[in-house]
């Protein structure tokens, strides 16, 4: 599992919702794991959360929650430390709450036909924009997108795609390699 990179959608509280509703997607959050599962059932991941980026142990399988998981296949296991090293890099840096706002501005302005190529408001981090880095840092590029404008569920859409990764649910104990 280290190295997956997760999606997950919680039910609860204004700010899922609200990034459910303006990206059109069943999901609100990503953040990527970095460890195998403990026998607890548990997990080390990096997040942006809503305060700052963090390093945290983490139930993947919650009843208020639903995830999805993607692991790699064929990377090698050099690139992951890599990419993983990068993202341990962000930890502490803050959450991305104008850019945020900002990103929610670059979709209204899409609503009305405006093509906004940039988020006009920088500073913090996002879930994608972590997400987005560590696929850099593996080089594994979102086509068409930059750390600006992607959200969960481009990055959805591409993992989906991706032969590099392999979706498995939380409960798919032999799948795993």
């Amino acid at each position: 599992m280290r190295g997956s990179i997760a999606f997950s959608h919680n039910a609860k509280g204004l700010l899922p919702k609200l990034i459910q509703w303006f990206t059109e997607s069943e999901w609100n959050h990503t953040f990527i794991v970095v460890s195998d599962e403990y026998s607890d059932g548990t997990y080390d991941i990096i997040e942006a959360g809503t305060r700052v980026v963090k390093r945290r142990m983490s139930l993947v399988s919650r009843k208020d929650y639903s995830f999805v998981i993607f692991q790699p296949r064929k990377i090698v296991s050099q690139r992951i430390e890599r990419a993983i090293v990068r993202v341990e890099k962000k930890i502490g840096n803050s959450y991305g709450w104008g850019q945020l706002f900002g990103f929610a501005f670059v979709i209204i302005a899409g609503w009305f036909g405006w093509k906004i190529e940039r988020n006009p408001v920088r500073g913090g981090v996002i879930c994608s924009e972590l997400v987005f880095e560590y696929l850099e840092a593996i080089d594994k590029t979102v086509p068409e997108k930059d750390e600006d404008t992607i959200s969960p569920k481009d990055l959805y859409f591409f993992m989906s795609k991706s032969p590099d990764f392999e979706a498995m649910l939380p409960s798919d104990k032999g799948s795993e390699s």
